[in-house]
């Protein structure tokens, strides 16, 4: 796993950005971290500071795919650029919670 995928406390953190430029690395690591966890998927995006649609095609596969084996991802903690990003593309999800 790269240093851009880290798990802790059954939270799998994203820190750096989710771009074309890193999508290869990231989609093998996101999705290796949340088979890991197979009963509930959640993913921190606080640390991500830049996100294109090809990081939110990764958002999109990865709830599909946790959808699929009965364990809903939930996203939290959204960076600036990721909830700009979603809300422009008008997908955020019901699954996307802020810090509180």
């Amino acid at each position: 796993m790269s240093d851009q995928v880290e798990k802790r406390d059954a939270v799998v953190h994203i820190n750096g950005e989710m771009t074309i430029y890193s999508a290869t690395a990231l989609k093998a690591d996101l999705f290796a971290a949340l088979a890991a966890e197979p009963a509930s998927s959640c993913v921190d995006l606080a640390a991500v500071p830049e996100i294109d649609t090809t990081g939110v095609q990764l958002l999109i596969m990865a709830q599909r795919v946790c959808t699929a084996r009965g364990a809903p991802l939930s996203l939290v903690n959204p960076s600036v650029a990721v909830r700009a990003a979603l809300e422009l593309l008008r997908i955020l999800p019901t699954a996307v919670k802020a810090n509180a």
